[in-house]
């Protein structure tokens, strides 16, 4: 489990704006909107760091998911493991949500 000293964690939590549900990541993030953070010299996702911080370790092939589909959100509580055919299987459903709700827009002049 990853342990961070006071120093790790106070600049840690600092970079993170706690709201009503999500706790959005206000630090870097990478190619996919996931937040980074740097610990020991090593990158590390900010929400996979929060879930181990709060839930512990992360099983070996497990990833971290967001049941708000909100990849800078650090809530431990949106926060849970699943396997890589669970992840894909939530990008499918979230791609069919976007679709529906596209196709609802109207735009005004």
């Amino acid at each position: 489990m990853t342990e961070l000293t006071l120093s790790q964690a106070i600049n840690f939590w600092f970079k993170v704006q706690k709201g009503p549900e999500c706790w959005t990541w206000t630090a870097c993030t990478n190619n996919y909107g996931y937040g980074c953070f740097s610990l020991n010299g090593k990158i590390v996702k900010a929400h996979r760091l929060s879930y181990e911080l709060h839930h512990g370790p992360i099983t070996d092939g497990l990833h971290v998911l967001h049941s708000c589909d909100n990849p800078v959100c650090v809530n431990p509580s949106h926060l849970r493991l699943g396997t890589p055919a669970d992840n894909m299987q939530d990008k499918m459903e979230d791609r069919k949500s976007t679709r529906l709700n596209s196709s609802h827009i109207t735009i005004s002049y």
